[in-house]
């Protein structure tokens, strides 16, 4: 078990390498996408609503393999708009411990699109679908391989508290949002 590890963790160290010096021999590409994470039942239905009010021209959006119900009822809003499924971090009762293989995968799969796409906007309201994409835009902002404004809108049914992702992403958004003056966020008015 342990060299599977150290042979998949080899294997990762490899492939980021690969990814980020070919990076710094290719020129950057100017892009204005707009990147949308979805979230499945209230998180898509509070989505939906914020992007009446914003009235995006021409989204991207996640969602996670396992949904295609928000898939389907974006599609309603937004027939020409690209969608991506991604593997999630964590199945609903997944053990914790082969949650860290898809915790990687996810990141991986979150590294590449991220890499393809280079958004200028990226908006969630607190899917766990979210983390890995957060997570990694805020690194790559870091590293001045593009520049990222990172919202987190977090959902309205959050009274008291925080949601786990809004817990473990808050320092890495550029702007928190939450309905609810008790979660010590920016308030929407």
């Amino acid at each position: 078990m342990l060299r599977f590890v150290l042979k998949s963790l080899l294997i990762g160290c490899i492939l980021l390498l690969s990814v980020l010096l070919s990076l710094l021999f290719k020129k950057p590409k100017k892009t204005e996408a707009q990147l949308y994470i979805l979230g499945s039942g209230g998180h898509t239905r509070e989505m939906m609503q914020l992007l009446k009010i914003l009235k995006p021209s021409d989204p991207e959006f996640i969602h996670a393999e396992s949904d295609q119900l928000s898939k389907r009822l974006l599609l309603e809003m937004y027939p020409i708009a690209k969608f991506t499924a991604t593997p999630r971090a964590r199945q609903v009762k997944q053990s914790y411990f082969t949650a860290i293989f898809s915790t990687i995968k996810a990141f991986f799969f979150a590294f590449k699109y991220l890499m393809r796409l280079k958004p200028k906007f990226l908006l969630t309201n607190g899917p766990g679908t979210a983390f890995p994409f957060i997570v990694l835009c805020w690194i790559l902002n870091q590293l001045n391989i593009f520049d990222c404004k990172i919202v987190m809108v977090e959902s309205y049914c959050r009274i008291e508290k925080l949601s786990l992702t809004g817990k473990l992403v808050r320092p890495f958004c550029d702007e928190f949002i939450s309905c609810w003056p008790l979660l010590g966020a920016k308030q929407i008015e």
